[in-house]
Formats: C-alpha cells, structure tokens, sequence
C-alpha cells in the first residue's frame, strides 16, 4: 500500500488503529499506542509521521511483524518520505519507554 502525501487526521488516527488490532491479533502484541504529534494536537497532514508503539511481540516475530505491517499499511509516502513509524518498545531505553507509556494513547 502506498501511503498518500497528504493523510488527514481522521484518516490517520483510523490506519493507527487498524494497526495497533493488526499486531494484537495478529502477533500477540500486548500493548500498542499511538504518541507524538497525533496525540500532541501538532500533526500536520502534510508532513508528519504517524507514531505507533508496540510490545509483547515474541523477537522471532517483530521481523516478520514489522514486514507484514510495512506491506499491509505503508511507511513512506509516494515521494519517499517515512510516515508511519513502527516503534518497537524492547529496542528503547527503559526511559524512553516510560516516558512514550505516559503520554501515549491506547490503540
């Protein structure tokens, strides 16, 4: 799926939730949130990215996770740009992780 230049707020919140069910059914992830700008009131259609958290999938299938949510929901956009980062927790200091679990949206 190619991700249009221009996502809507609506539009992207809705693709966030698609995914967060998609890795909980899918690959077990125990907990998924959507944080940065979409949560933030900054979000901008144009440029920003959609932010997206997840952990509690087995390491054996982040990989595959992550190559299925690529190929089922996008990442770049038709010029090339990142705008959907995957963020896997295990891979972040405790801290940061902490602080993306505070402030982040349970999708």
């Amino acid at each position: 799926m190619q991700l249009k230049d221009h996502i809507p707020v609506a539009y992207a919140r809705r693709l966030a939730h698609s995914i967060g069910l998609y890795l909980k059914d899918r690959y077990g992830a125990t907990k998924v949130l959507l944080f940065g700008s979409l949560t933030l009131g900054a979000y901008n259609p144009d440029f920003s990215d959609i932010d997206v958290y997840f952990e509690g999938v087995r390491e054996e299938l982040v990989a595959s996770a992550m190559a299925d949510c690529r190929r089922n929901f996008g990442e770049r956009d038709t010029i090339g740009r990142k705008r959907i980062d995957y963020v896997q927790a295990e891979h972040l200091s405790p801290e940061l992780r902490a602080r993306i679990s505070k402030v982040g949206e349970e999708i």
